[in-house]
């Protein structure tokens, strides 16, 4: 079981209410910190890429909170998944070196949890892989590829390619798959 994830859509920014507007001096509250922190995740064309011509683009900014970029499993592919190891794995790099964490977000009963591993991310890209054990009690998971929460000093852009989400545990090295990842074996 190998599920392959393709930078074969454009990402959008969600719709937020307006916040309140806050008197003049106050910090600004938690609408107006979610709103700045939608980051803009696309499809974004590059000569770099591993596979085909295209990455999947999450954008940094320096004034934002959260930058995450989440896949859904769907309902139909988790059973398989429950209560066994998975190897999350794919392409990274970034314009700039930053860390970031690939992974998946485990809802469970008690919440959701975050299963991932940081790197550290170069302008070159780099496979990284591992292996970790989705719980039973999870009802639902998704792939994500989040930067740190804490706001960065400058912008920047970070890329995935190739991302692979397969049942079982396999090596860190890149697993063969064809020319727009779309399919492949590990």
């Amino acid at each position: 079981w190998l599920m392959v994830v393709r930078a074969t859509t454009s990402g959008t920014k969600r719709r937020r209410r307006p916040s309140a507007p806050q008197p003049p001096g106050r910090a600004p509250g938690r609408a107006q910190r979610q709103r700045r922190a939608s980051a803009s995740a696309s499809r974004a064309a590059l000569p770099e890429t591993p596979h085909g011509a295209h990455a999947l683009h999450l954008e940094v900014r320096s004034d934002a909170y959260l930058h995450r970029l989440t896949a859904p499993v769907l309902p139909a592919d988790l059973p398989p998944l429950l209560g066994r190891r998975v190897t999350v794995g794919g392409w990274l790099w970034a314009s700039r070196p930053v860390s970031a964490t690939l992974g998946l977000l485990l809802h469970e009963d008690r919440g959701g949890v975050e299963r991932g591993r940081q790197v550290a991310l170069t302008t070159v890209p780099q496979f990284v892989a591992w292996t970790v054990r989705v719980p039973p009690s999870t009802w639902r998971a998704q792939y994500l590829l989040a930067v740190d929460q804490a706001p960065l000093a400058a912008p920047a852009d970070v890329f995935l390619d190739g991302a692979v989400l397969a049942r079982g545990g396999f090596s860190a090295a890149p697993p063969a798959l064809d020319a727009d990842a779309a399919a492949g074996m590990w």
